[in-house]
């Protein structure tokens, strides 16, 4: 009997542990989606910053 008891109390805690994992996974995974936006937002920055460049150089040396 004692160790059924003690085998039911230890799966019960094993799941506790499991939906802390799962947690922890899915919160990693929506901390990662957004990053991952933020990271394609910059580089999406740094490219029109670029072509931006490239245009006021074009009309600068046009002036000249």
């Amino acid at each position: 009997m004692q160790t059924a008891i003690a085998e039911n109390s230890r799966t019960a805690l094993e799941q506790n542990g499991y939906r802390r994992y799962v947690d922890i996974i899915e919160m990693y995974n929506t901390i990662k989606a957004d990053y991952d936006k933020i990271s394609e937002q910059i580089e999406s920055k740094k490219a029109q910053r670029e072509l931006f460049k490239g245009f006021i150089r074009h009309w600068k040396n046009k002036a000249l």
